[in-house]
């Protein structure tokens, strides 16, 4: 078979997409999800113990996304833009048809057989469905018809009443009957309200009220039976709403671009907020479905996550004032949890109440020699400890206060206490402050002996300079303590001297909490939760000597974290838990799917709290206003709020690329997060983990090897990324870490907030050591970069920058042939240049070896080969200007390798290829080359005797499509989410 020939078999097919999922529905009374995604419809079985593995997947036949779906007796029914179809339950297979118009929404009538559609044109289209056969039947107009942004349908008896919201926020009301309809109806009222266009509405289920979502940001509940008016409006939404869904008449929920879920109750005269889930990443939740049978709601996002969240306001919050706790006029010192149903309380006097399931108990009071200043416990062991303002330790058994036992060891007031348990011994870490950045710390070990608390021992700490301690762990003999400043220092239980102390763990913010994974073979996995928002995985290994590495960072959302547990699911998962307070609002988050649990108004973290948490209930405490408040949360952690579909950036991808000889891509976006995912078979890919190592959007990442990577964005920010495995060494462990950070080159002059790095690229250069990169960065001030990475020193040393023209850079690629080393780079002014970069010292400029100006515009695109053997460079570009066009030079030396020439063999220039910009080409052999554009479509060039032509084109369902790269045999079209063809033939 001919080369030409072989080339004209090459197909695309795709496989796989993750992205916006732009519906969602419940069928076979709830037992079954389906979400609309791209080309794809996802069925997910709910009742299954693995619903989180989709249980099919079935493929559009045609090209519009689908906007809504409706389970009926003849199947599932679904309709995107002009089309509409059925998924016939039994062979799974979808027949459709085109109509005439913009579809909002469809009803089944009560024949069974017929479906009312309502289009943008305020016309509602009546088609019948026979035998795998769509019939249209009629068409019934209303009087008024306006531009429409959302309209809706609600079937009641015979009658179809339709609610059409104009461009202007005007809503019309019309109604007709199903039979012998006539063909114009006039409106009988109208709502008016929003301040801009409205993009939802819903009737409840008995047609008496109707709830509409807009721009405007409100959410709005109308009466519509007994007479046309406005009952409420909800506020608290801080962007666009998209979707409103009734979960009764007097309780809905909405989802909006802010990212948030939120559930509003009527009261009868205003619509409150009562509950807000968040848990997608990016900008805006696009699809919402309800299972009032399973209590369950669930939404998809840009991200192309699937979520399930637990719709029941299980929490229960009472008080109690200071005065109804204790005996007589008292001053509340402290209080904590002995566990998730017992909150211990102290007053300054040493009055001490126990609070056991809503009911207070007064225990013994302890005679203090001064005032109670401190109070902690042991969770689930009913003990606790007390301190006091002249330095003495009491610890007491609760169920039995005179179980006690005091120890005086400080000279000054105690002013915190942290606890830890290990092997059946109680360790209590206490600290008074003694001076200006100096703390007398002492470490107490007790244990039960004849059933009386006894004590080990005393023993002060030697602490690294500046350390204040803020949290305490044991294992295994070995003693961790998280300090103020984001330090770590490890000790051996009965020493006094520090073995060795980590700085700037978190910054210099506190290390809340420390949770220790596993110990073996003298290597501890460990995590700790900072103040600052990030939670930080490291494993340390102290023999020999003590080596502590970083192999994980996640970010939560924003806010403050102050602690953190791990629970192990029965499959044997390990998931990390950690709250603390955004605002005024405490929160409690699943740090390992990214979900909030709940959020409560508690009015910030300065007031005093405490936290208790089990696998099924959690308690929250805080004091205001002389009063004790209790948030008794009943949520089973392993039930609410789960992750049916990992999601990506939910933001613009901006640079997706797979390492060289592995299964790993990452991707970054306008987010600012760089995302590290894993190919799995049937060209799937999870998304493992992320790091944020930007402050501005990613502008393009590069491969050095399988584990090094570059990153660059704005603000000239230019970072080394590397790839960490896990104990096993599994790709499937791996973690992207942030390895080092190029230091700004105009530090000495004031900073250009819009000058970016666009592109970077890197070279393994021998003669410059064995770790040393080459690195070249372009600017968006028409700057070139030489710098040399050196991963030992995990550090960036400048060579020398360059010129040219005054236009924004755009592309760059390094090559080396015959010991030289060139760089092909690309411009928005259309032109492409190769540039001589040997020698690479200091003083000399590169020197420019040929230019061409091949776009009217920006060259968005490059893709450069370089035959090794025969100097043929191959160039490939696409424009703004929609042009793709292709240069093959030959590059010539002579015989000392000092003068280069450039010959040009091959010009090819396709103007208006695309209707858009052309953001992705990609050469697959000499005679043939892809290229992709924003218009969403990929096409296949083919050379015939010398002639470039279009072989084939395909759409992809990616929005604002931002390039494309290669794997193996697949090909990954990347912008708003991504698309994964096979490529055959």
């Amino acid at each position: 078979m001919s080369t030409s020939n072989a080339a004209s078999q090459i197909s695309l097919n795709s496989v796989n997409f993750l992205g916006p999922v732009t519906s969602l529905t419940l069928f076979n009374d709830d037992k079954y999800l389906c979400a609309a995604q791209g080309s794809f419809l996802r069925i997910y079985c709910l009742e299954s113990a693995n619903a989180d593995i989709c249980w099919k997947t079935l493929r559009l036949p045609f090209r519009n996304r689908i906007h809504g779906m409706l389970a009926c007796q003849n199947g599932l029914l679904i309709w995107g833009g002009y089309n509409i179809g059925m998924v016939d339950w039994n062979t799974w297979e979808i027949f459709w048809t085109r109509t005439t118009d913009w579809i909002f929404n469809v009803v089944e009538l009560n024949t069974k057989h017929e479906y009312a559609a309502v289009t943008s044109k305020n016309e509602v289209l009546i088609y019948s469905y026979l035998k795998n056969k769509w019939n249209f039947s009629s068409t019934i107009s209303c009087e008024d018809s306006p531009l429409l942004f959302f309209a809706a349908l609600q079937l009641t008896d015979d009658c179809i009443t339709v609610a059409s919201a104009s461009a202007f926020g005007e809503i019309y009301l019309w109604s007709f009957p199903t039979n012998d309809p006539p063909r114009v109806i006039n409106t009988y009222g109208s709502l008016r309200g929003h301040e801009g266009a409205c993009f939802d509405i819903r009737f409840s289920d008995d047609g008496q009220y109707l709830s509409t979502v807009s721009e405007d940001r409100t959410v709005r509940l109308w009466d519509i039976k007994k007479e046309i008016r406005l009952l409420a409006t909800g506020f608290g939404h801080t962007a666009r709403v998209w979707k409103c869904r009734f979960l009764s008449n007097s309780s809905l929920v909405t989802i909006s671009e802010d990212l948030t879920l939120r559930k509003w109750v009527f009261n009868g005269t205003k619509l409150d907020n009562t509950e807000t889930f968040t848990g997608h990443r990016g900008k805006h939740i696009w699809s919402i479905a309800t299972s009032i049978k399973h209590d369950l709601l669930f939404t998809g996002g840009n991200d192309g996550a699937i979520r399930q969240w637990k719709n029941n306001n299980d929490t229960d919050t009472y008080s109690f004032y200071i005065s109804s706790i204790f005996n007589g006029d008292v001053s509340l010192s402290s209080f904590c949890f002995l566990s998730v149903n017992k909150l211990l309380c102290v007053a300054k006097n040493g009055e001490i109440s126990l609070l056991d399931n809503k009911i207070w108990k007064s225990l013994p009071p302890f005679s203090l020699d001064s005032e109670a200043t401190a109070l902690c416990s042991w969770e689930n062991k009913n003990i606790a400890a007390l301190g006091t303002k002249i330095g003495s330790v009491v610890i007491f058994h609760c169920a039995n206060p005179s179980n006690c036992c005091s120890v005086e060891v400080h000279t000054s007031k105690i002013q915190h206490l942290y606890t830890a348990f290990d092997n059946g011994f109680y360790y209590l870490l206490s600290k008074a402050f003694v001076g200006k950045n100096a703390y007398e710390v002492y470490l107490h070990q007790f244990s039960i002996k004849s059933e009386r608390l006894s004590l080990d021992f005393s023993l002060m700490l030697d602490l690294p300079a500046t350390f204040d301690p803020t949290c305490l762990t044991v294992s295994d003999n070995m003693v961790f303590i998280g300090s103020r400043s984001g330090s770590l220092s490890i000790y051996k239980v009965g020493d006094s001297s520090s073995l060795f102390c980590w700085r700037r763990l978190h910054e210099f913010d506190t290390i809340c909490s420390i949770v220790l994974e596993s110990i073996m073979d003298n290597t501890v996995s460990l995590k700790t939760i900072g103040r600052d928002g990030f939670a930080n995985m490291f494993v340390l290994k102290y023999s020999p000597g003590f080596h502590l590495q970083k192999v994980a960072s996640e970010k939560a959302v924003e806010g403050i974290l102050s602690g953190g547990t791990q629970f192990r699911f029965p499959n044997g998962d390990k998931n990390l838990w950690v709250w603390g307070f955004h605002a005024s609002d405490f929160f409690l988050r699943n740090e390992t799917t990214g979900t909030n649990v709940y959020t409560l108004e508690c009015g910030g973290s300065h007031r005093p709290w405490s936290f208790s948490i089990d696998q099924t209930k959690q308690a929250f405490a805080y004091y205001k206003s002389n009063q004790i408040f209790v948030c008794d949360s009943y949520r089973n952690l392993f039930e609410c709020n789960k992750v049916l579909r990992k999601g990506g950036h939910g933001r613009e991808i901006r640079a997706m690329c797979s390492n060289p000889k592995g299964n790993l891509t990452v991707s970054g976006a306008e987010d600012t997060n760089i995302l590290l995912s894993k190919f799995e078979k049937e060209d799937q890919i999870d998304v493992l983990n992320s790091v944020k190592a930007h402050n501005s959007g990613i502008q393009t990442l590069c491969w050095a090897n399988n584990e090094l990577l570059f990153s660059s964005g704005g603000l000239e920010e230019l970072n080394a990324l590397r790839i960490a495995h896990g104990p096993n060494g599994e790709s499937s462990t791996a973690h992207i870490m942030h390895e080092a950070t190029c230091p700004k080159a105009l530090a000495k002059r004031k900073m250009d907030g819009d000058l970016r790095i666009t592109d970077v690229s890197t070279k393994k250069i021998e003669s410059l050591g064995e770790s040393v990169w080459l690195v070249m960065t372009i600017l968006s001030n028409s700057t070139s970069r030489l710098y040399l990475y050196n991963e030992n020193k995990r550090d960036f040393q400048f060579l020398k920058s360059w010129e040219y023209r005054r236009c924004c850079l755009v592309s760059v690629e390094l090559l080396v042939y015959e010991t030289r080393i060139f760089s092909v780079v690309t411009a928005t002014d259309g032109t492409i240049t190769l540039w001589d970069l040997h020698p690479l010292n200091v003083e000399e400029t590169p020197r420019c070896l040929w230019s061409a100006s091949v776009h009217q515009s920006c060259v968005k695109s490059l893709d450069v080969h370089l035959n090794d053997h025969t100097g043929d460079l191959s160039l490939l570009t696409g424009g703004d200007d929609g042009a793709v066009c292709h240069r093959k030079l030959k590059i010539n030396t002579d015989a000392k390798n000092e003068i280069v020439y450039v010959a040009v063999l091959e010009e090819f220039s396709h103007p208006e290829a695309h209707a858009s910009s052309v953001t992705g080409v990609i050469q697959l052999r000499e005679d043939l080359f892809l290229s992709t554009s924003v218009d969403q479509r990929i096409l296949t060039w083919i050379n015939r005797e010398g002639v470039w032509s279009i072989q084939s084109e395909r759409d992809t369902f990616v929005a604002d499509v931002g390039g494309m790269f290669l794997h193996n045999s697949s090909l990954i079209v990347f912008g708003v989410g991504y698309e994964v063809f096979k490529i055959e033939g």
